[in-house]
């Protein structure tokens, strides 16, 4: 479709987390986002750290093209009590919605006052074919229920 998306899911992470010294990103992934950026890769998803962050391929790699990097969003620990920093022992999740325009990112972390999942951050992305969120029509970000 005219309005499809590119998206490269992998467990290993494409870029290390901004600010978190002690993760190395996997072998030749400055040369694989480069690679997915010729191909129009709009999103890498990943996971493997047991933590989550949202950003941006050229918050840590100068990149070929200084317009436009690529989505980055890993996970945090859904499954386990394995997460690391502010998410030890927490389980975590994104939820992606995607229109033709904009990528919403939604960062939820569950906590045990609450008894359910409340979102912590939230992320908005022009698609690859605007460069600027101000160029759009504002759209509303997406809601998501927070009860398990």
């Amino acid at each position: 479709p005219l309005d499809g998306i590119r998206i490269v899911v992998a467990h290993h992470h494409f870029a290390p987390a901004p600010d978190y010294d002690k993760s190395q990103s996997m072998r030749g992934a400055r040369r694989a986002l480069d690679t997915f950026h010729r191909l129009d890769v709009e999103m890498v998803m990943g996971g493997h750290q047991h933590r989550a962050y949202v950003g941006n391929s050229l918050d840590v790699y100068p990149g070929a093209d200084r317009e436009r990097g690529i989505i980055i969003a890993q996970s945090g620990t859904s499954t386990s009590r394995r997460g690391r920093a502010r998410e030890h022992e927490k389980n975590t999740f994104n939820v992606i919605h995607i229109s033709a325009t904009t990528i919403f990112i939604t960062h939820y972390m569950y906590f045990t006052d609450l008894d359910g999942f409340a979102s912590v951050s939230r992320h908005e992305f022009p698609r690859s074919k605007h460069r600027f969120l101000e160029q759009l029509m504002p759209e509303p970000a997406p809601s998501v229920p927070t009860r398990a």
